[in-house]
């Protein structure tokens, strides 16, 4: 297991600390920020390497670095969710190796740490060269044009377009579809991940600054990217209400969603916390009335005869729930979702009722908001499809 590899894991053991409940979260709250620091150090080290190096101390920082790292992740994973810990553990032999992947890094990125002098502005008005604040790395022309987006999907966005800025304009874009594929992955036809490793890893080594000027960048946007760059930062520093960055990024993400429909199910804890703290008493999205049953546009539908409904995301195995007719007064809701062998399909009674209109008030008010629904059962939703595309 790689460096970054390894980074990506302690991020994401430390996202499930934090959904855990207050009381429990608490409790581990040491455990966490030890995977954080660690990570944010290993992040620094890789970013540093210029080339493969002859310095067996500071291959040996490295390797030490991950040794710990790679302890931490197992620590706190074996308490918020075995299956990562046991996954660590099996790598762990492999973490310690200084491997290819690693060199190559900064090898081919040229990064390189010097003292740099204080910026002067150029004819264009941009500052020639930012300030290397002590233990930073310098960021080389090279890697930019490296890294630098493009607008095609496949490409990366890095923010450095214009010399001593962390972040370019043009990583507003990328955000945006990292924020629509955070909610609908399968409706956005990309593949992961959208955030590249390189650009996560660049971000940490000043996760501040770093959210400071996406926030300018992305905010006054809006939109989507506006979700894309709250999960970003959120990724790359802790959640600190109190940084205006951060803030705003956050708040704005959270707007976003609720303007789109995204239900409360798809919020963490801290937007749930935020909202009911910020908004006592409301609901996040206000349920819809079913139509009246005279005025209900349903077609008949005939014993032994079903329809599909609902359909829960766009992939082509997701789950998908019909109405049937199985006897002439006995309307069932069946819920219709992959078996255990490949190609298999398991189904199950969810909901019954005496006439169609019933059922379709039942499972509206019951079924979460989904990828899909048929035009006449769409109005019985107590909430719609949420608006991403």
């Amino acid at each position: 297991m790689g460096p970054l590899k390894l980074v990506k894991m302690a991020r994401q053991a430390r996202k499930q600390w934090s959904d855990l409940p207050a009381q429990e979260r608490e409790a581990l709250r040491g455990q966490a920020d030890n995977v954080r620091d660690l990570a944010r150090e290993l992040s620094r080290l890789v970013a540093r390497r210029g080339a493969p190096a002859t310095d067996a101390s500071a291959a040996r920082t490295i390797a030490e670095v991950t040794h710990e790292l790679t302890t931490a992740v197992s620590v706190l994973s074996r308490a918020v969710a075995p299956g990562a810990a046991a996954m660590v553990k099996d790598n762990a032999p492999r973490s310690v190796q200084l491997g290819a992947r690693v060199l190559k890094l900064g090898a081919r990125y040229g990064i390189k740490q010097v003292e740099q002098p204080r910026a002067r502005p150029d004819d264009r008005g941009f500052a020639a060269e930012a300030p290397a604040a002590p233990g930073r790395p310098r960021l080389t022309e090279r890697m930019r044009q490296a890294l630098r987006y493009d607008g095609a999907p496949s490409s990366v966005a890095y923010p450095g377009a214009a010399l001593g800025q962390l972040v370019s304009p043009t990583i507003t874009p990328l955000m945006e579809r990292a924020g629509r594929y955070k909610i609908d992955p399968y409706g956005s036809g990309d593949i992961p991940p959208i955030v590249p490793d390189e650009l996560r890893l660049i971000a940490e080594t000043a996760p501040e600054e770093f959210v400071t000027q996406l926030a300018a960048a992305v905010a006054p946007v809006g939109g989507w990217a506006v979700y894309g760059a709250a999960e970003l930062a959120l990724d790359v520093m802790d959640h600190d209400l109190t940084h205006a960055g951060y803030r705003a990024l956050f708040v704005g993400g959270l707007h976003v969603r609720r303007e789109a429909g995204v239900p409360e199910s798809m919020l963490n804890s801290y937007d749930l916390q935020y909202w009911h703290e910020q908004h006592p008493g409301e609901l996040w999205l206000e349920p819809r009335r079913p139509p009246d049953r005279e005025g209900a546009a349903i077609a008949p539908l005939e014993v032994g005869e079903e329809r599909r409904v609902a359909q829960y995301t766009g992939a082509p195995e997701s789950k998908a729930v019909y109405a049937t007719r199985p006897e002439a007064d006995l309307y069932v809701a069946v819920l219709d979702r992959p078996g255990e062998a490949d190609q298999s399909r398991v189904r199950g009674h969810m909901y019954a009722a005496e006439t169609l209109y019933d059922l379709y008030v039942t499972l509206g008010e019951r079924i979460l908001p989904s990828y899909w629904y048929c035009d006449e059962f769409e109005p019985f939703a107590a909430f719609r499809v949420p608006h991403v595309w």
